[in-house]
């Protein structure tokens, strides 16, 4: 939060939802994660695609984490005025 709002964070506000952006951008970035988990995952039961190409390497967590974190930023940062009420 000190990232986006570049220290200018208001204590009265926290719990206010008209003062609060919304989660749209939260939401899309849990469901990047969860793509990223299908594609990289290498499990007994499944393999995913990008686990197949890799050698059976489980790559699902970290390709989860850098998905999900790369979505967040760039939509909270680059729609902010849209995702904000």
């Amino acid at each position: 939060h000190f990232y986006f709002r570049k220290g200018r964070y208001e204590l009265d506000s926290w719990n206010n939802p008209k003062h609060l952006p919304n989660g749209i951008p939260a939401i899309m970035a849990f469901g990047a994660g969860l793509l990223g988990a299908f594609l990289g995952g290498s499990q007994p039961l499944f393999t995913g695609p990008l686990a197949k190409i890799l050698m059976n390497a489980d790559v699902g967590f970290e390709l989860s984490i850098l998905l999900s974190s790369v979505t967040y930023f760039w939509l909270r940062k680059s729609r902010l005025p849209s995702f904000s009420q």
